[in-house]
């Protein structure tokens, strides 16, 4: 039988810390038949094959696949073009899911067969952080504290979401034109794939559910200012080319 859900972690030169996502992924509480683990390595030059062998030795559902087309977008179509899941898991490689990650995902699958549900992220660290940089800098969360129907204009990124799989079949897979490409600044993949979801199936539902919760890894780089003003100006680029002179920061 197929699992429920496929989990897949992008990666590309982050051997470092792959393995805390990896081994939070072997955690979970739910039973190992319910769920395959997907690594899709994007071209890394470090040792992330090496880290990625040792969970297929140690893991039985897990699986791996290099994508050789670079960018987070081409990575996340592969992961769902060979997934065996009814749903599609992405979680970044710079994240850790909490233990019940996928208990909460499955319950809420099962109560409401969405075509996506999207959670909370929060911030972690490994490195000393600046006086001045609040946890919230690194925090995505929407408005409420129980499960609930998203509204038109709310979208999750793709560190923390799950999709009904036949949903990339009906209306085709990320756009590779928007997104991160090895270590340049983009965005706008996520977002773009919601738009299109909601325009072309109009009466599926997409739930936010604020228990389904992962750690973000808050990387020292994001500490700089030379940081944090390329990744705003990636970020008004890419929003003014999903939403033109409506978008409003």
């Amino acid at each position: 039988m197929n699992p429920l859900i496929s989990v897949v972690v992008c990666t590309y030169n982050r051997a470092d810390i792959l393995g805390l996502c990896l081994q939070s992924l072997a955690e979970q509480t739910v039973d190992k038949s319910l769920y395959e683990v997907i690594v899709i390595d994007n071209n890394s030059t470090d040792s992330t094959a090496n880290v990625v062998e040792g969970f297929l030795h140690a893991h039985s559902n897990y699986r791996s696949a290099r994508e050789t087309a670079q960018g987070i977008a081409h990575a996340r179509n592969r992961g769902w073009q060979i997934a065996q899941g009814h749903y599609v898991g992405y979680i970044d490689d710079d994240c850790r899911a909490t233990e019940d990650w996928l208990q909460i995902a499955r319950a809420t699958i099962e109560e409401f067969q969405p075509v996506q549900i999207g959670g909370v992220a929060l911030a972690y660290y490994l490195y000393p952080k600046p006086a001045w940089f609040q946890d919230r800098y690194a925090t995505f969360l929407l408005e409420g504290e129980q499960t609930r129907l998203t509204t038109a204009h709310e979208y999750f990124p793709t560190m923390n979401v799950f999709f009904r799989r036949t949903m990339f079949e009906q209306i085709g897979g990320f756009r590779t034109d928007l997104g991160m490409v090895g270590k340049t600044i983009a965005y706008g993949e996520d977002t773009e794939i919601m738009i299109r979801m909601r325009a072309m199936l109009p009466h599926e539902k997409i739930y936010y559910v604020p228990a389904l919760r992962i750690y973000h890894l808050t990387r020292p780089e994001k500490f700089s200012w030379q940081w944090n003003i390329r990744r705003s100006f990636a970020d008004g680029r890419y929003s003014f080319r999903l939403f033109g002179s409506n978008y409003i920061a």
